[in-house]
């Protein structure tokens, strides 16, 4: 069997005020792909960066601690 390219890690961020626009949401999620080859612990730790990044840029404030990925297994 193949090893994959890519791997996938579901991200969520909980958030104090939400995006301009948006009413009584408390929070945003989705996937994103990372290469198979990069380390776990680092790749989470790079998709909490740029979805904190996102968010901030975004207009919305991330909860303190509000920002978390995980590998999604499906």
């Amino acid at each position: 069997m193949k090893r994959p390219k890519t791997l996938t890690y579901r991200w969520d961020v909980k958030v104090t005020k939400p995006l301009p626009g948006d009413h009584d949401i408390t929070g945003y999620g989705g996937y994103v792909q990372k290469p198979a080859d990069l380390d776990t612990a680092a790749a989470v730790a790079q998709v909490v960066e740029e979805m904190t990044d996102w968010a901030v840029r975004s207009g919305a404030v991330p909860a303190p601690g509000g920002v978390t990925a995980h590998r999604f297994d499906a």
